[in-house]
């Protein structure tokens, strides 16, 4: 923390800024600011020396001085909004663990036929009407020209 009180006894005293802040341990400019500051608000020394460091501060540099105001999160309606955020989740990760049980024993044909089939009651359910796409390999995909080959 800055010494206040002895940047400005050292001032007083006809000491160089460069000096005072190499004694002080801060910046020629922190120590300009501060003399020059004390200068605006007519503090000398003599008036410095019956103020604590922190009440010099407060005089110095009033604006300085305001504390940021933390305020305490509202763990509560955290939690309610993270709660809501992880159902659709727990939805799905419940919906697969029961879709495990029932194709436990399957073959992979099997389990792609089951699972096929509850995945167009389900679109049904919702009013959509599943397209159903062929990739068994029936039909060739035409390939295209590259210009310039």
């Amino acid at each position: 923390m800055t010494n206040y009180q002895e940047i400005l006894r050292l001032n007083n005293l006809g000491i160089l800024k460069q000096d005072i802040a190499k004694s002080c341990g801060c910046s020629r400019n922190t120590v300009a600011k501060i003399i020059k500051t004390g200068e605006k608000k007519k503090l000398e020394w003599v008036i410095a020396t019956g103020l604590n460091n922190d009440e010099l501060a407060k005089c110095l540099f009033p604006s300085d001085q305001k504390k940021a105001i933390n305020k305490i999160p509202d763990w509560e309606y955290i939690h309610m909004e993270m709660a809501e955020a992880l159902e659709p989740i727990k939805e799905i990760h419940a919906a697969r663990l029961m879709l495990q049980d029932e194709t436990a024993g399957m073959t992979i044909k099997e389990k792609a036929a089951y699972i096929n089939a509850r995945g167009k009651e389900t679109l049904a359910q919702c009013g959509f009407t599943p397209k159903i796409v062929n990739f068994s390999g029936q039909g060739k995909l035409k390939s295209h020209a590259i210009v310039g080959q």
